[in-house]
């Protein structure tokens, strides 16, 4: 699970991508952080600032801080009774800012081989591109909206607004509705397992939870009409798909897509 955790990490930050925007405490309720420390327990400590791909904690009450960055051995993040992410060794850093001592905890994974990534990536073809929603899994009552900009057997990359920066790294989504133009609607879960910023937009690299054969027949069909850049003989689209990871046994003849404008 971890090998496939970073497959659809970006390979660095692109042109063009900043620093997320911060969350203050006040938009964290409902979070709560335990930090397990080696031979000292568990402690709650409370959230300062957040944002998707790192939140910060106060541990000004703990002893010993100049030893504490080596001794943390896991970190658990809930909602409610939720768990939302639990990390072992986790990536932290501690700094001074105002007399409050913050544990700065990094939330996207923070190495990855090439050789990880099995599968290729079906880019997904610009004013033909699946959307997907899915309730805010910290809102309820809240509609999220996400833009697919590529995609394989393992997961989806996503792109949504930046006001969406409080869905965190490890957030399941849930009964996600997926629409692929010329194909159909399907139903997938995600869990998000890195974030980066772009062009003031938010790209959350997901990976599928729970996805039928069927959807990844829906995906391999979408495919053969939406990517883009494909080769021009469906006997060296199925190669491509394959390459992907995704079925070919069962696809029909593909149309041709153009955008026209009047």
């Amino acid at each position: 699970m971890y090998t496939q955790w970073k497959q659809l990490s970006p390979e660095r930050q692109a042109s063009g991508a900043r620093e997320i925007e911060r969350l203050p405490a006040a938009a964290a309720l409902g979070f709560n952080v335990d930090i397990k420390v080696k031979n000292s327990g568990h402690f709650q400590a409370s959230i300062i600032d957040f944002n998707a791909e790192s939140l910060a904690v106060d541990v000004t009450a703990l002893s010993d801080l100049g030893k504490l960055e080596s001794q943390i051995e896991g970190i658990t993040i809930t909602h409610g009774t939720r768990e939302v992410r639990s990390i072992e060794r986790p990536n932290i850093k501690i700094r001074k800012d105002d007399g409050q001592w913050k544990l700065i905890v990094l939330l996207n994974p923070s190495e990855r081989k090439t050789a990880e990534r099995r599968h290729k990536r079906i880019t997904t073809k610009e004013n033909f591109k699946p959307f997907l929603w899915v309730s805010d899994p910290f809102h309820l009552s809240r509609i999220v909206n996400f833009q697919v900009e590529n995609f394989n057997v393992d997961g989806l990359q996503l792109k949504t607004s930046l006001c969406n920066k409080h869905i965190i790294v490890g957030s399941m989504l849930e009964n996600c509705q997926l629409l692929l133009p010329g194909i159909g609607v399907l139903t997938v879960g995600l869990v998000i397992c890195n974030v980066f910023s772009k062009d003031k937009h938010l790209i959350f690299g997901c990976l599928f939870q729970s996805i039928n054969k069927q959807a990844l027949e829906m995906l391999a069909q979408y495919a053969i009409i939406g990517g883009d850049n494909l080769p021009p003989y469906l006997s060296q689209r199925k190669e491509l798909l394959r390459a992907a990871g995704l079925p070919t046994h069962s696809l029909s003849k593909p149309c041709t897509i153009k955008v026209v404008e009047t």
